[in-house]
């Protein structure tokens, strides 16, 4: 197993708990299980209850799309962008804080 603790890094999973869209319910529960799976500890936050964090991370981000994970402050992407990380072999990297490549 890969544990992100080497640095500490601040991961934070944005999501909806009330989604309009089935694909949105699915990538969000898609990048938990793969935040999950390389045992990266994280935090939550339902940007339907919490309509400050939705505002802050469409300014962050530039999209209202979720689920957008952030390590560190930093926007990384959505599942799909998670995902292609991961098949590149270069999430770790960035879940311990290593900025993702552009």
């Amino acid at each position: 197993f890969f544990f992100c603790t080497k640095v500490m890094a601040d991961v934070v999973l944005y999501y909806a708990s009330v989604s309009g869209t089935a694909k949105t319910k699915k990538d969000t529960q898609s990048l938990r299980w793969l935040l999950e799976k390389k045992s990266c500890a994280f935090d939550e936050v339902d940007v339907a209850r919490d309509p400050m964090a939705r505002g802050t991370i469409k300014k962050n981000s530039g999209t209202a799309a979720l689920p957008q994970l952030y390590v560190n402050g930093k926007y990384i992407g959505g599942y799909e962008k998670c995902q292609e990380l991961e098949e590149e072999d270069l999430l770790s990297d960035v879940l311990d804080g290593e900025d993702p490549p552009q």
